[in-house]
């Protein structure tokens, strides 16, 4: 049994396969799967879970880009549910929540094509004056390429003042899926795959951490081979740029002050751990 065999890699110790990546996918058992995942998880990390408290902002949902699958983005200012904040306003939602404060803001956005770059930076300043222990979470690499294009920078420009402006992280959205007919199927006109893990690997050269997240795949793709390739591609992209280490791919393990007595442990932390 597939499965079974695969229970006795995991085990072992083994690395598995694409063939075994793509047999879990293929498994109709999903508790099963679970099961085994789970197993992989507290091998690796113990009876310890990590909850990240964080604001989640969407300054602008004005986008240049069509992705077929999205219902967030209108295409201009203006138009009937578009947005963009005021910064003032964007600051307010953290002041508002200083009594118990988050420990992270996650701002994801539209590519809108008529903003100064300035406000980008002063967003983040606004937020590290008010909670100058906040981690800031901010603009996928979808829209570091976008910047970087619209605003005539490299990566590395666009990055390096988002830095000194107050970012820690970027978040995972806008990967999707990186089969390159799929990709270019649903989302044509943003970044390309390998644009998007050049913005990674340039984040992770300065320092800044990062992660890759799949949402429209699981939905709007059809071949299992598809969907396998991109998650294989990404394993093989993390195990070159992030040393394995315990705790997460992004942050050291909290320490034991920070945790719970509880079996299952509950701490707030600023990335999202590999549990």
């Amino acid at each position: 049994m597939t499965l079974e065999r695969i229970a006795e890699k995991l085990e072992k110790g083994e690395r598995l396969t694409f063939d075994d990546g793509v047999a879990l996918f293929r498994e109709r058992d999903v508790l099963a799967v679970g099961l085994l995942a789970n197993r992989v998880r507290e091998k690796l990390h113990g009876d310890a879970t990590y909850f990240n408290r964080n604001m989640r902002l969407e300054v602008t949902n004005v986008c240049v880009a069509s992705c077929l699958f999205c219902s967030f983005a209108k295409l201009e200012e203006g138009a009937p549910g578009a947005h963009t904040m005021k910064l003032e306003d964007a600051w307010r939602e953290l002041e508002a929540r200083l009594d118990d404060p988050p420990a992270e803001i996650h701002v994801v956005n539209g590519l809108h094509p008529g903003l100064p770059f300035s406000y980008y930076e002063e967003l983040l300043a606004g937020f590290k004056r008010i909670l100058p222990t906040i981690h800031l979470k901010c603009f996928t690499a979808v829209e570091i390429h976008f910047f970087a294009e619209h605003y005539g920078m490299t990566y590395a420009d666009v990055l390096g003042r988002l830095q000194r402006a107050g970012l820690d992280s970027l978040p995972g959205g806008g990967a999707e899926i990186f089969h390159p007919e799929v990709r270019t199927r649903i989302a044509h006109d943003k970044a390309t795959a390998e644009q998007y893990l050049d913005v990674h690997r340039t984040a992770h050269k300065m320092g800044i951490t990062s992660r890759r997240s799949s949402i429209a795949w699981i939905t709007c793709c059809g071949s299992v081979i598809s969907r396998t390739k991109p998650m294989a591609y990404r394993r093989s992209f993390r195990s070159r740029s992030i040393p394995t280490a315990t705790g997460c791919a992004t942050c050291p393990r909290l320490p034991p002050s920070t945790r719970s007595a509880r079996s299952r442990s509950r701490a707030s932390c600023s990335t999202t751990c590999r549990t």
